[in-house]
């Protein structure tokens, strides 16, 4: 199976990925196949998440963040944080992991509107979409705090977020305008 670099910074093998797949009852190719780590993690991740799409009950998505954390937990745990010093780690990883989820959907979202026909364009709220993920991304990323990091490093990181976001969402209201206003030639008010 190939690897990659992340696997030796502590994070699971792709042999752990596809064993977690093999185990939620997913199909994955035996030993020598091709399946890269990342591909295994795209995986399994689309497997849970696949899951919980059909969840529209509060108190399952509850659970799942319930469950989401307590992997969060495990992670600080193996890490080697002692007891009572969890707070300044689990605030990073949480956080970074919202920013990442977020910028896999801007991924996933640029991804999907490749596939929209040419005429699409700019006047859709396709694009505020995509606009908006961005800056949310933007805005999370310094609000994770880097462990040990200056002050002074924070606020530019800070600045520097607000300056982005600021921009997509400029961008994000221009795409909206764009499309009322293509709807507005057609008869339909918006």
């Amino acid at each position: 199976m190939t690897s990659s670099s992340s696997e030796h910074m502590g994070g699971p093998s792709t042999e752990e990925v596809c064993a977690a797949l093999r185990a939620l009852g997913t199909k994955v190719p035996e030993e020598g196949h091709d399946l890269s780590r990342a591909q295994a993690l795209g995986l399994l991740l689309m497997t849970v998440e696949g899951a919980l799409v059909a969840e529209d009950d509060p108190l399952a998505l509850e659970a799942a963040r319930q469950g989401y954390f307590s992997g969060l937990v495990g992670q600080v745990k193996v890490a080697g944080y002692p007891n009572g010093s969890w707070d300044a780690p689990l605030q990073e990883m949480w956080v970074r992991c919202l920013e990442l989820r977020t910028l896999r959907s801007a991924y996933d979202w640029s991804n999907l509107r490749q596939e929209l026909p040419a005429d699409a364009g700019e006047r859709s709220s396709w694009a505020a979409v995509d606009a908006l993920l961005s800056a949310v991304a933007d805005l999370l990323n310094p609000f994770y705090p880097r462990l040990h990091e200056e002050n002074v490093t924070y606020v530019s990181r800070l600045r520097a977020a607000f300056r982005s976001a600021g921009a997509h969402i400029v961008s994000a209201r221009r795409g909206m305008e764009a499309h009322r206003r293509y709807l507005k030639d057609r008869g339909f008010t918006a």
